[in-house]
């Protein structure tokens, strides 16, 4: 939510009109439906998995890459039903 403080001074058109752009802009990314894993090709998205398997102990941040490299696989299998292997390590 954004929200703007008036002191009796009128704010700038461009400013309110640059926060609205930027408001669209990053609202209509949120609904795109298309992830960074989504883009990656086949090629790419095997290559971060078999990184993803040879952690021993990743930080928070790419344990959840690679929990986001599996889904996409996943999500890949049910799409073209073709035979992948999707599994990374449970580092818990």
């Amino acid at each position: 939510m954004l929200v703007l403080i008036l002191n009796d001074s009128q704010i700038d058109i461009t400013m309110i009109k640059l926060i609205t752009i930027t408001s669209i802009a990053l609202i209509l990314t949120a609904c795109s439906g298309e992830t960074a894993q989504s883009v990656l090709s086949e090629n790419e998205l095997r290559t971060e998995i078999a990184k993803c398997n040879n952690i021993r102990s990743p930080s928070n941040f790419k344990g959840m890459a690679c929990q986001n490299f599996q889904k996409e696989c996943e999500k890949r299998v049910k799409k073209d039903d073709r035979r992948r292997d999707c599994t990374i390590p449970d580092w818990s």
